[in-house]
């Protein structure tokens, strides 16, 4: 017998262990007990190649080859500084769409939930069908970067795509930057993005470290207990700044026009 690390959260105990047998007798405080059937259960690692909820594994994401293009920039909210979102963008490549969300200080996971949402409007505009967030997997580390579908049955519910150890490298934290980045695995959203018309919020909140799995499970566009949460915004929209340089030398032109015709007539 040796000890074993654990965590407990709502109606979920975690077991940290390595490969195995293990046999589960639970006992509550008011003495009720519960114990697995006489068969011992066997930790089970799964191959590289497993399909289901826990996805297709792709590999390990290159966030330094992204090439970053701003979706929104927001603005100060005065909530708590880690969960302050200030700024989000996005890039591709053939396997991955990349988000990066930056915070106004260095985020805390350990209570804490940041992601996207994103709206496939050729399906159903206004119903968020896809999330890509952070999930820390205990409340003593190990945060990865998770895929949801929303599944619109019972209600409606965040849907979890993929779990697990193997999705620690699809999220950075505090690197390079206040926030975190994130890779979620395209064939794990359901549909393929379209990059210029579809809808995406990005969330947060300091009170869930795995919010759409617990809190907003429910919720298709988070409402409980958010820190913060941005406008929704096409992916194709350009910054206002980058309208702007084309929008005053437009307006130049027109300016250098009328002042020329004026000094023509006198």
């Amino acid at each position: 017998k040796i000890g074993t690390a654990t965590a407990n959260d709502y109606n979920e105990i975690e077991i940290l262990g390595t490969d195995g047998n293990y046999y589960i007798h639970i006992t509550s405080w008011n003495k009720d007990d519960d114990i697995v059937e006489a068969e011992i259960i066997n930790k089970i690692t799964l191959p590289s190649n497993s399909t289901g909820n826990d996805g297709n594994r792709a590999g390990t994401p290159d966030f330094d080859s992204v090439t970053w293009s701003t979706i929104n920039n927001d603005d100060d909210d005065g909530v708590a500084s880690d969960v302050e979102i200030l700024k989000l963008e996005y890039g591709t490549d053939s396997t991955y769409i990349f988000f990066k969300i930056t915070t106004e200080a260095n985020v805390n996971m350990i209570d804490t939930t940041i992601g996207v949402i994103i709206d496939d409007i050729s399906l159903n505009s206004g119903t968020y069908e896809a999330a890509c967030s952070s999930y820390r997997v205990a409340s003593g580390g190990g945060d990865s970067g998770w895929t949801y579908q929303w599944d619109a049955s019972f209600g409606g519910f965040w849907e979890g795509q993929t779990s697990g150890t193997d999705y620690y490298d699809h999220i950075e934290v505090n690197d390079g930057h206040s926030g975190i980045k994130l890779a979620c695995q395209k064939t794990d959203l359901g549909f393929t993005v379209d990059t210029a018309n579809d809808i995406i919020r990005a969330v947060s909140t300091d009170l869930d470290r795995r919010a759409f799995s617990f809190t907003w499970n429910n919720e298709n566009i988070p409402t409980s207990d958010i820190d913060d949460i941005t406008d929704a915004t096409s992916l194709g929209i350009p910054e206002f700044s980058t309208l702007l340089m084309p929008v005053a030398s437009v307006l130049l032109i027109v300016g250098n026009r009328v002042r020329r015709k004026t000094n023509d007539q006198h």
